[in-house]
């Protein structure tokens, strides 16, 4: 198409971010990116085609930025590696993620969310259960547009694995309120509706019963 790079400047622009450990469906994904002009993350196109061999060779090369949030959809957020793990529920690439030194686990979306947060707001509590065992996440780490908590948000979509979790982290603040309207988890779960979560919450005796 007008304006795009030549094919061979587009596979060269491929191979020099890393793709060159990958197979050839990554390579061809990353090439569509830079066709389109979007930014490249390997770790990312290996992650969205679902292909871990890829992964576990690009995070071995120190060069590929394993904390690079691009824009996938056009909705205008960007996610890390990381955090579209934790948003599509990928225990294999969270697994894999959490292990590097060097990724930044409380890194948040351009919207504010960190990882966390977004894998109890998708009720991925097997990413919950494997971030909230990494000493490096903030586990009260809210999100940046409204104060809310992973338990908040947990609660207020009724993911019952996920609150049953959170609560039995001492590290986890329950009475964390919402900061744009000051929401307790236990508010959030009542108002709407989520019998089990209630009981769970209802059931923590650090949970102030009382408390909007």
């Amino acid at each position: 198409p007008h304006g795009c790079p030549p094919p061979s400047t587009m596979v060269e622009s491929a191979l020099q971010t890393g793709m060159g450990y990958c197979c050839w469906d990554c390579v061809l994904s990353i090439i569509e990116d830079v066709k389109e002009g979007r930014e490249i993350n390997p770790m990312l196109t290996a992650l969205k085609n679902e292909h871990l061999a890829c992964g576990q060779q690009l995070i071995k090369d120190l060069r590929i930025d394993i904390n690079k949030a691009v824009r996938i959809h056009t909705n205008g957020t960007d996610f890390t590696p990381l955090i579209w793990s934790a948003l599509k529920g990928n225990t294999d690439y969270v697994r894999l993620l959490l292990a590097d030194s060097r990724v930044e686990v409380n890194k948040p979306t351009t919207d504010g969310e960190p990882p966390l947060y977004v894998a109890a707001y998708q009720g991925h509590s097997e990413c919950v259960r494997l971030l909230l065992a990494d000493p490096r996440v903030e586990v009260n780490k809210p999100s940046t547009e409204d104060g809310e908590t992973p338990l908040n948000v947990a609660a207020d979509q009724g993911h019952e694995e996920c609150v049953r979790l959170l609560l039995a982290d001492p590290r986890v603040e329950v009475n964390k309120a919402r900061t744009n309207d000051g929401t307790t988890p236990l508010y959030s779960a009542a108002y709407e509706g989520h019998t089990v979560c209630v009981r769970l919450l209802l059931a923590d005796a650090r949970v102030e019963v009382n408390k909007a």
